[in-house]
């Protein structure tokens, strides 16, 4: 039996190569499984709703044509960008295509969990378990679709531990070194956020091989270059990509999100702060936050599930220190980032990487339960050690509950729920098909990108520290102002009224960040007056003009 935190070397060949036939096509099979539940909750979602602001932000990356236009779009998931440029140069571009690639990700992650898991030689229920858990994440299913890269980060992530578990069961292995340096590259360019996760295994391996060969040992040898190099990538990759995306607004704009003051960029709070609740109820919110992030992460009722990670971190880090290292750091560093008034690691309010080490963290921790309850032996009469009756009803009931909480988890996999948006398409063929070259275009702040998606002429990128992406994109070729990009856009409306005769006003009056009645107002006051109006799901194009 396998002490207490030992990590155990296992035989050499492929892991599958050495289970039993029937176990093999198991396995297989729950595979097929769960990429069959995934898909069938996730496809009515596919191409069933207009492309939503966020989804045209990143698909800008795929109409660009400047490199620094790329890499704006691309903000710190550059290489999500590349990726799905390269997919839909290949499939051509629909916004149902775009939706494939996150989705291809989405189907991965859950048997990705199952199969690293065994290999960690998690007992099957348990590596079960941590697979449903992951299919119900209402975050995860929710942006299976949605074109953005967090299935990527919870499949990479899921890939970089699994790498990670192999350095510590062999931490001077060169092969797994390589491999592990690899993959976090990889997984660096394709979304920074994912640092947590890479310097989590890295710190582990350290360990683990400091553990096995001493601190001299260790620092000679071949694990810390390659430790060195990974960590100079990434700072050279943050230096050069992600640190010039960065702005006041896109601070401001997370701050009262995950970070621990609710509005604005407070100076730093004290170290204390999660227990200071004089100042604008700092502990309550940051409760908030901690109960927003189980709730995205997993389905069931909060409290449990706080008090569930908990205890399965205690247990675990008693048990397996190397491995809570490894699924705890992540967690902890997003804990320090918020009382550093640090943004998330990749700048988003969905942390869905942390999805992947949380998860591990509970699937270890009942792994240990259930090892303890199926190896109890007790001495009979003669000194031989045999199962009691007991410990045999308990070892058989014990994984019979936890595949059904798992089956209770497949059953209650949330509806993927479609990000409401108006649809713009309708407006902008109509627009292009009627407005002369020189007449002006205004675009309302929910479809500033969709606009520059959309529309058929070429775009570019410019500065804006007004925008939380940093960025606003600006169609060629098109007299055109962004509602949103300007301190007092009435007056650079008036401004703009002096030399055209015909206005457009593109707009989503019944969502968020409607123009409103000031520009309405305004051309009014100057003589114009509307001549048509057409509308679309949630979106309406007003034509104004001056004089007869």
């Amino acid at each position: 039996m396998p002490q207490p935190g030992r990590v155990d070397t296992p035989a050499r060949g492929a892991w599958w190569r050495r289970l039993p036939a029937a176990q093999t096509i198991g396995v297989g099979a729950t595979c097929v499984v769960l990429v069959a539940i995934a898909y069938a909750t996730r496809d009515s979602s596919l191409g069933g709703s207009p492309v939503h602001t966020d989804d045209a932000w990143v698909l800008l990356g795929w109409k660009a044509r400047g490199w620094t236009d790329v890499q704006r779009t691309g903000s710190s998931s550059l290489g999500f960008v590349l990726l799905l440029r390269a997919w839909l140069e290949i499939v051509g571009f629909t916004h149902r295509h775009a939706q494939w690639l996150p989705l291809i990700a989405s189907l991965l992650g859950a048997p990705a969990f199952l199969l690293v898991s065994l290999r960690m030689r998690i007992r099957y229920s348990a590596a079960l378990l941590g697979s449903a858990m992951l299919l119900a994440s209402p975050t995860l299913v929710s942006y299976a679709t949605r074109v953005k890269q967090y299935s990527f980060e919870v499949l990479l992530a899921i890939l970089l531990i699994g790498l990670a578990a192999a350095l510590l069961r062999e931490p001077a292995a060169k092969r797994t070194w390589i491999a592990y340096s690899i993959c976090s590259v990889i997984s660096l360019v394709v979304s920074f956020a994912l640092v947590g996760i890479v310097a989590a295994g890295i710190g582990a391996g350290l360990i683990a091989a400091w553990r096995e060969n001493g601190l001299d040992g260790g620092r000679h040898s071949a694990t810390s270059i390659y430790a060195i190099a990974v960590g100079l990538f990434a700072g050279a990759w943050f230096l050069v990509i992600i640190r010039p995306t960065r702005s006041t607004a896109l601070h401001d704009f997370w701050s009262g999100f995950y970070l621990s003051e609710p509005v604005g960029t407070p100076p730093a709070p004290p170290w204390w702060h999660w227990t200071d609740t004089t100042h604008q109820d700092i502990f309550a919110h940051d409760w908030k936050l901690v109960q927003f992030l189980f709730e995205g992460a997993f389905s069931g009722p909060t409290m449990v599930l706080i008090v569930g990670f908990v205890i399965a971190s205690v247990l675990v880090a008693v048990q397996r220190p190397l491995q809570a290292v490894l699924f705890g750091t992540p967690v902890l560093l997003a804990v320090a980032g918020s009382l550093a008034q640090v943004s998330p690691f990749g700048g988003g309010r969905t942390d869905a990487w942390l999805y992947a080490p949380m998860t591990f963290m509970i699937v270890s921790a009942v792994d240990i339960v259930l090892r303890r309850v199926q190896d109890i032996r007790r001495p009979d009469p003669r000194g031989r050690r045999t199962s009691s009756v007991a410990s045999k009803s308990g070892a058989l009931a014990l994984p019979g509950s936890i595949m059904l909480i798992a089956l209770i988890c497949l059953f209650n996999i949330p509806a993927a729920t479609a990000f409401a948006w108006p649809d713009v398409v309708p407006l902008v063929t109509t627009l292009e098909a009627s407005r002369k070259r020189d007449d002006l275009v205004v675009v309302g702040t929910a479809f500033t990108f969709n606009y520059a998606l959309f529309a058929p002429q070429a775009f570019a990128t410019k500065v804006d520290d007004r925008n939380a992406t940093h960025f606003t994109p600006v169609v060629q070729g098109v007299n055109v102002m962004n509602w949103q990009d300007y301190a007092t856009p009435v007056a650079e409306l008036d401004r703009r009224l002096r030399r055209v005769r015909d206005v457009w006003l593109l707009d989503a009056p019944n969502i968020a960040y409607p123009m409103g009645e000031a520009p309405r107002r305004q051309l009014a006051s100057q003589g114009f007056r509307p001549v048509s109006q057409s509308h679309s799901t949630g979106g309406v194009l007003e034509h104004w003009r001056n004089g007869p």
